[in-house]
């Protein structure tokens, strides 16, 4: 029978985050260069973990347990936490460990041969090693859900599938929206490839594969576009690839907004880049093209959500353009440039009968966040928060 257990943070109190940064220092000791240094990197998560202040109806508070939500580092202290407590709580248990146990960030899966006492013993523990830490627990002998896929006993192997959550609509961006096209064929392939990976029988990804498609279609994406992504998913092997070493280099990055004025903009650079390259003064600066890439201009959030803190104007920086000159921009390249050109199967768990399937997820404590309440002037709350 398949267990599946799935835990949550509760709130933890300014003085219990000695453990949390306790946790931090402790997996900082262990790389293999130094620098910076441990208590340097613990102390700046310190600072980020106390003083975390937000305004709300001219009130401004001040977050004294959890980790404010939205922090960048919250995941990663969530996971770096979670991980030291269990370094703890193996080697001092001695009782029955389930055959298969694995964790994504603070959400944990596993798969146990034994009884059903012997399970909740083994659970019963774990989620009350860590006062700091409260789980939910669901245990199940057919199938259970865990993050984005669906476990099932099918003996003697497990098998996995898709799992969307009730809540999701599938609303992908559509296809008349704009974005890069490269963008828009990135995302086909990465949900048909993402299907071919989490379905462990052909048949049930020939099935998610045009569940997707209809998805797709119904956002306004055409055919012959959705029949290329799908055909290259087919012929790419469910193993995930293996980490790519990326390549340095000494190409000048040119980032531009993606903008209607700024789209020829490539082109004509690849067009005319013999200018460049062959002139005795400047061939030593650009012995490559420069990588092109677009960054996304302000869009109606930027534009209609403001910070309640007036921003100092910033000076114009040199060798930047403001956005109503990007068509003069457009044409000067256009009239000045104007030369010729010369131009799978994924492993599957073996389990004896019976096995259960089991989640263990931390629960979401049932205690507000306890605030610091300041006087002050602002109207608009700032941040929002959440216990850890």
């Amino acid at each position: 029978m398949l267990h599946f257990y799935h835990g949550h943070h509760i709130s933890v109190h300014r003085h219990s985050h000695n453990d949390g940064l306790t946790a931090l220092r402790h997996t900082l000791d262990k790389r293999t260069v130094l620098d910076p240094p441990t208590h340097t990197l613990v102390r700046l998560a310190e600072l980020v973990l106390t003083l975390n202040a937000f305004s709300f109806h001219n009130l401004f508070y001040q977050q004294v347990s959890g980790v404010a939500m939205g922090t960048r580092m919250g995941p990663r202290y969530a996971n770096v936490f979670v991980g030291w407590v269990e370094e703890r709580f193996f080697p001092s248990y001695t009782g029955y460990v389930p055959d298969l146990y694995k964790r994504y960030m603070d959400d944990c899966v596993g798969a146990a041969t034994c009884s059903n006492d012997q399970l909740e013993f083994f659970l019963h523990h774990f989620t009350n090693f860590h006062p700091s830490l409260k789980y939910t627990v669901n245990i199940s002998s057919t199938t259970l859900p865990f993050l984005d896929i669906n476990f099932s006993i099918n003996y003697p192997r497990l098998s996995t599938s898709v799992y969307y959550k009730p809540t999701d609509s599938h609303s992908y961006f559509l296809y008349s929206s704009f974005h890069p096209n490269h963008t828009k064929n990135s995302l086909l392939f990465s949900q048909f490839l993402g299907r071919r990976q989490l379905c462990s029988d052909d048949i049930d990804f020939k099935n998610q594969a045009l569940e997707m498609y209809s998805f797709f279609i119904n956002r306004g994406y055409p055919s012959s576009v959705l029949d290329r992504a799908l055909a290259r998913a087919k012929n790419t092997s469910r193993t995930i690839n293996p980490i790519r070493n990326s390549r340095r280099n000494n190409r000048i990055p040119l980032v531009l907004p993606y903008h209607p004025n700024t789209l020829p903009i490539p082109r004509t650079i690849n067009q005319n880049f013999s200018i460049l390259r062959y002139d005795p003064s400047i061939r030593a600066l650009f012995s490559d093209r420069p990588i092109i890439s677009f960054r996304r201009p302000p869009n109606l959030r930027n534009l209609l959500v403001h910070s309640s803190l007036d921003r100092p104007q910033q000076p114009s920086t040199p060798g930047t353009l403001q956005q109503s000159s990007l068509y003069h921009l457009q044409v000067h390249i256009h009239h000045s440039l104007k030369v010729p050109q010369d131009n799978s199967g994924s492993p599957r768990q073996h389990l004896v009968p019976p096995a259960t399937l089991f989640t263990v997820s931390l629960a979401v404590n049932a205690q507000p966040s306890t605030l610091e309440k300041q006087e002050g002037d602002s109207e608009t709350a700032s941040e929002n928060t959440s216990g850890l």
